[in-house]
């Protein structure tokens, strides 16, 4: 009998020596990331998303394929849907009992989102995955956590880098005897005009799982997609200060329409007649010497 126990006891130990990386969701697809690992004896998920394609359990990681009860800590990269969004049903309609962290930006747009998720919400009650109850409950459990703060749980330690692609978006080193895996959840290594790139740890980890959606994508630089987008809201920037323009000569002109050769379904169809407007106002109309916080400020107005 003795000799049974041992050999479960060296099995149970070879097992806990196994470094398990378990894909619950967005292994093999977009959406619902949820990544489960155990080493050692402690467990962690990464992420705990829903298939935007699906609703109600349908749209949910593969949770059946885990016991819950088990699990010590679950890291939020951030608050985008397919990485957050089963959250609450997570926290309050299963046996999980661990702790719960994100960073101070995360936690407060996942309040926001998901509110705005359940009451757009299509589905009927009986398939919702949670309501607003839950939501509120959800963030009584969220701890937060600061860029490059250390925290240990249990024996797992772990810390955050920034990772772009979103205020607040975190990629997570954990540390679990010696050993250490870093989940990158979406990130960016372009800065752009509020976010600063993903940064890149100090020394290399053991394990990476990294995001790889668009692994294989040429993207454009920056600087041509900048210059594409300016183009095209100034097309439209235009024609909408056109339009303003026009409706009010109209209101207070004592010129006909007729008069004005001005026609409301087509307010660009002759530049003739924008050559008549600027003869009148004395000033040219067209925004393209004027600031960029004017031209919004005047699409505000509309």
């Amino acid at each position: 009998m003795s000799s049974v126990k041992r050999r479960e006891s060296v099995r149970s130990s070879r097992e806990e020596d196994q470094l398990i990386v378990t894909p619950l969701g967005a292994g093999n697809e977009v959406g619902r990331s949820c990544v489960y690992m155990s080493y050692k004896g402690k467990t962690i998920l990464f992420d705990c998303g829903i298939h935007p394609a699906y609703s109600g359990m349908a749209a949910l990681p593969y949770f059946d394929e885990i016991d819950p009860s088990t699990v010590d800590v679950l890291l939020i990269t951030h608050f985008h849907l397919d990485h957050a969004a089963s959250l609450p049903y997570f926290l309050e309609k299963t046996t999980f009992k661990g702790r719960v962290f994100m960073t101070y930006a995360t936690k407060a747009i996942y309040k926001l989102l998901l509110s705005d998720f359940v009451k757009v919400s299509k589905v009927s009650v009986e398939d919702m995955l949670y309501d607003e109850q839950d939501i509120n409950r959800s963030m009584d459990r969220i701890e937060v956590i600061d860029f490059h703060q250390t925290v240990e749980v249990n024996g797992i330690r772990f810390w955050c880098y920034t990772a772009g692609h979103v205020l607040g978006a975190a990629m997570f080193m954990v540390d679990i005897a010696g050993v250490r895996v870093l989940y990158t959840g979406d990130y960016s290594r372009e800065e752009d005009r509020h976010l600063r790139a993903a940064e890149t740890p100090q020394f290399s980890p053991d394990v990476c799982i990294i995001e790889s959606t668009y692994g294989v994508q040429h993207h454009q630089p920056r600087h041509t997609r900048e210059k594409r987008f300016t183009e095209i809201f100034m097309t439209y920037a235009t024609k909408a200060i056109y339009k303003l323009l026009l409706s009010d000569f109209v209101k207070v002109s004592k010129v006909s329409v007729e008069d004005m050769l001005y026609d409301e379904q087509d307010i660009n169809r002759s530049m003739d007649r924008i050559e008549v407007l600027r003869f009148r106002f004395r000033v040219s109309i067209f925004p393209f010497n004027a600031s960029l916080t004017a031209t919004v400020t005047l699409l505000l107005c509309i």
